[in-house]
Formats: C-alpha cells, structure tokens, sequence
C-alpha cells in the first residue's frame, strides 16, 4: 500500500472510529474505492472539461466537443479506474470495452441529452451545463463501473 492510500486509510479509520462506529470491514472497503473513484472523477472532470472548453474556444460546436472530451476522458479514466481504484484482475481490453460501454451510455448519450436540455431548453451557459451535468453522470458511471466492467 502506497502512502496515499495509507493516508486515506487512515482518514476512514478516523471516520469510522468517531462517527461511524458501527462500520464493518467490507463498508470500509466500499467507502474507500467510492473516495478513490471521486478523486479519479475529479480529475476526469477536469480533464473533460478542459478538453471541452479548450475546444469551444477553438471554434468547435459543443456537441462535437462534448464527443472528443469523451473519447480523452474515457481512456484516462479507465487507466485510473483499472490500476487505483478497482484493481482489476480481468484482461484490460476487456475492461477498457466495458468501460468505454459504460461511459457510452452515460458520457455520450445522458450527458449529450443532458447538455442539450440544459443549454437549448433551460438556457444554461455552454461553460457551465458540462459541469452540472457530471453530477449526475459520475455516480452512474461508478455503479456501472463497480457491478459489470470491473466487477471481480
């Protein structure tokens, strides 16, 4: 165990001690991959938006956007995923299939209709609707990513 994980262990272990004193090993465990899988979303937020932006600003539609900041993220993702937070032991290119599958179904067609609902119907700024709308796709893609492209 690397010192930040050690270092996050430690935060649980305080967590569990004074507030949730009732926390067995396996909620422990679970709390633990959905923090390391919020740092990874964290910076795949970031790196989705960045990509996003960085093509607005380049004069590209937001849609089309919205597909390249895809493409980038997800495979920054996956790599995270599969290395720090679900440790995988399947065949990686099966992992990277399933996931590129998982972040299809939330990455390009909730977040597309998500984005056109936000900016075109509620009026939403283009530089803010990709931030609202990953708060409702980065849970989806932990359960998707927990129980079937990474599941043990």
């Amino acid at each position: 165990m690397d010192k930040f994980e050690s270092f996050i262990l430690n935060i649980i272990n305080f967590i569990r001690k004074f507030i949730f004193k009732k926390m067995t090993n396996e909620q422990a465990d679970l709390l633990f991959q959905i923090i390391k899988f919020g740092l990874v979303g964290v910076i795949n937020t970031l790196v989705s938006y960045l990509v996003t932006v960085l093509c607005l600003v380049l004069g590209i539609q937001l849609l089309i956007c919205n597909a390249i900041a895809f493409i980038i993220s997800t495979a920054c993702a996956f790599f995270l995923n599969y290395f720090f937070v679900f440790k995988s032991r399947e065949c990686w290119w099966r992992g990277l299939i399933k996931s590129y599958c998982s972040y299809a179904f939330t990455g390009i067609g909730l977040n597309s209709v998500l984005l056109y609902v936000l900016t075109n119907v509620l009026s939403v700024s283009e530089y803010l609707s990709p931030l609202l709308v990953l708060i409702i796709t980065i849970p989806t893609n932990f359960l998707l990513n927990k129980f079937w492209a990474f599941k043990r």
